[in-house]
């Protein structure tokens, strides 16, 4: 007898440590994760990647892909806007965990529940990890700087929804061959949850985070000196914790409607 564990043994491990290695080698070559970052990124794909059923994989390497895509669209722009902007996005440990984390916990609680399985949409408290994890993986009144913490453009909110439904088309198809129907619904949940950041950010980010503007410079500034005034919000939270609070706003009205 064989003392080599199955193929499909070897597979998932390949799949479970390789491909959150390779995304992280990769993130870091291109400049949209630092050092730090990378590292917190592998773990969170481990964390996330360990979970047999395909549909949480599908849904984070969607967000990688848009999420890397978006981050340098329009770079040029966008460092004419900001003082703090880094090429690539560089984004570090905490912000790595800041948007993934918590959907390493769904992918890494559902697992310890239901174990490895193919379809589960029909059992409620399945359905409301999905919808959660869904929905957290994928932003005023006047006129601000472009830039500014809060403002949002009709262009950003499309963006946003149009965000929210790739993510609900990605997980239909990735759950229909394996459930006894297709489950349309998650293409409105994702939009919906799209929508519902865009809007949470902005309101969070006008009112709770502050953003400073340079007279001089004529872009939005990192810190306050003599020349810098406050546009909007207080000094409360910043960028990271704007971030986890979205996460876990939007989560619960999702899985609200989904039980519906």
């Amino acid at each position: 007898m064989s003392s080599f564990p199955p193929l499909y043994v070897v597979w998932s491990y390949i799949v479970t440590v390789g491909l959150p290695l390779y995304l992280a080698r990769r993130g870091y070559k291109k400049k949209s994760l630092s050092f730090s970052g990378a590292l917190a990124a592998f773990f969170v794909g481990m964390g996330t990647l360990a979970n047999e059923w395909r549909l949480f994989a599908v849904i984070l390497l969607t967000f990688y892909y848009t999420g890397s895509f978006f981050t340098k669209f329009k770079a040029a722009k966008k460092k004419e806007l900001d003082e703090e902007y880094t090429e690539g996005g560089q984004r570090t440990a905490i912000q790595v965990f800041c948007n993934g984390f918590w959907g390493m916990v769904l992918a890494i609680a559902h697992r310890s529940y239901f174990g490895d399985i193919d379809c589960l949409w029909e059992e409620p408290k399945s359905r409301l990890i999905v919808v959660a994890y869904v929905g957290g993986q994928v932003n005023s009144a006047y006129s601000v700087p472009p830039g500014t913490n809060g403002g949002v453009s009709p262009l950003g909110l499309l963006a946003s929804i149009a965000g929210g439904t790739l993510i609900g088309i990605c997980s239909v198809l990735c759950l229909y061959p394996s459930c006894d129907r297709v489950i349309f619904e998650l293409v409105p949940l994702g939009a919906f949850a799209g929508l519902f950041g865009s809007l949470v950010d902005s309101f969070l980010g006008a009112t709770v985070q502050q953003t400073l503007y340079s007279k001089d410079k004529k872009m939005i500034a990192s810190h306050d000196r003599e020349g810098v005034v406050v546009v909007s919000g207080i000094n409360l939270l910043d960028n990271n914790q704007v971030t986890v609070n979205i996460s876990l706003l939007k989560k619960r009205p999702t899985q609200l409607i989904a039980v519906r």
